[in-house]
């Protein structure tokens, strides 16, 4: 097949590194690929570009870049994007748009397009059971009648590695950081979603009991700044914040020097890479589960299995205190965490399952016989059910709260979302 991955941009976000893996995978595969860019330029268009795979960068001339993807005339057009309309993204389908074309959308935060251009699209793709749950849920009455399918962001196991401990020595060493020392980590894009004070007050909460234990933070927003400097003195101290990075070597061996990745973020996570880049090196993950918010995290991390997962925000210092305390369980995870996260969400498996849904979706004319197919196919999950989401929500240390399962079912409903939707357009001006 010819596949065309189109994206906002090639980054260090993890939208630009599931759309790279993706591609890469599929040149592995065997299948002619391209690279449609619409967005901006980063790090990552040079790994594409170095396996000989087209880039088409807008930049500046969005039509000269659409000309070009065009005329590589795919079979398969991979969007990835954030779920709900975009007048860019729909001017790029609509402009692509040939009858034999399929279009796959990597549906980034489980969100619902309700405008005529969801018909563009011809399969869904789901990154975990809570997603299609939420997805579905959103869907209304068109879910009976939407191809969707639960399809991971692919991992690649040879990016991430535990470092040796010579390597972690002397990165222990350049910080000043005692070997023997209890070390907690954070790494994210300084995106004020992307984290929570709750990190700080459970590192807090922690020093408590360990009075040499260490946090390191990479990319903490600036705004938190004024969080942090309100911690006790003696917390203040045990806090080191680092340059943010685009290396993957110099990330590997942040969290191969990592006792605990404390994890904790507004916006919760409908996926989170850096949650599989901490266990493929082999580091317990501390998590919260976040009904009302997105959740994938207590898929990806699984509880007890990559980490533990608190079931609410109260509850990760009692996460990360377990924890420190249990160091045979800290040792059992840490043995385990990269073996779970391949089993799951190894690039030539999830890479597989996206090409087995862009056949089947070839292979047919018309979204009832499609539909049929997918749900006949017993390798592909095509929906996730109530009984699924609530045992997520509460296989964790400590239960969600009352308001948080209420405040989940509220802004999981259609009405509130497409009001959501309404009032941000007429934000925006639209």
């Amino acid at each position: 097949m010819k596949i065309l991955t189109v994206c906002s941009g090639l980054g260090i976000g993890g939208i630009e590194r599931a759309a790279q893996n993706y591609t890469l995978g599929y040149h592995r595969a065997g299948h002619h690929v391209a690279f449609l860019n619409w967005g901006f330029e980063g790090v990552r268009q040079k790994i594409l570009e170095n396996q000989d795979i087209q880039v088409f960068a807008a930049g500046g001339d969005l039509a000269d870049a659409l000309k070009k993807a065009d005329s590589f005339n795919p079979d398969i057009i991979h969007i990835h994007r954030r779920g709900w309309c975009d007048d860019r993204e729909t001017y790029i389908l609509e402009k692509l748009y040939k009858k034999e074309r399929r279009v796959i959308e990597q549906n980034v935060f489980g969100g619902v397009d309700y405008s005529p251009a969801s018909d563009l699209i011809d399969v869904h793709l789901q990154l975990s059971k809570w997603c299609m749950w939420r997805w579905r849920r959103l869907l209304g009455v068109k879910q009976y009648s939407t191809p969707g399918v639960i399809v991971p962001y692919p991992v690649n196991p040879e990016d991430f590695n535990r470092s040796s401990n010579g390597e972690i020595d002397d990165y222990l060493s350049r910080h000043n950081i005692e070997r023997n020392a209890y070390i907690c980590g954070r790494v994210g894009q300084p995106i004020e979603g992307k984290w929570h004070p709750q990190t700080l007050f459970a590192f807090a909460t922690l020093v408590k009991k360990d009075h040499n234990a260490i946090l390191l933070l990479i990319g903490m927003p600036p705004t938190y700044q004024k969080i942090l400097n309100s911690l006790p003195l003696d917390v203040r101290q045990r806090i080191i914040q680092l340059p943010l990075t685009d290396s993957d070597n110099d990330l590997k061996i942040f969290y191969s020097s990592l006792d605990c990745f404390m994890h904790a973020a507004n916006q919760g996570e409908s996926f989170g890479f850096v949650l599989t880049e901490a266990m493929l090196c082999g580091c317990p993950v501390a998590t919260v589960s976040q009904p009302h918010r997105d959740n994938s995290q207590v898929e990806v991390v699984g509880h007890m299995k990559g980490g533990i997962v608190a079931g609410s925000m109260k509850k990760l210092s009692d996460a990360v205190i377990r924890l420190w305390s249990d160091k045979e369980l800290r040792q059992t995870i840490r043995k385990n965490a990269r073996v779970y996260v391949i089993e799951r969400y190894d690039i030539n498996k999830v890479v597989a399952t996206a090409l087995r849904v862009a056949k089947i979706a070839l292979s047919v004319g018309d979204r009832r016989s499609l539909i049929r197919l997918l749900n006949e196919d017993s390798d592909l999950q095509t929906a996730a059910d109530d009984k699924e989401i609530y045992s997520l929500c509460h296989n964790t240390i400590g239960k969600p709260s009352p308001m948080d399962i209420l405040r989940m079912n509220v802004f999981h409903s259609p009405v509130f979302n497409r009001t959501k939707l309404f009032l941000r357009r007429i934000r925006k001006g639209d």
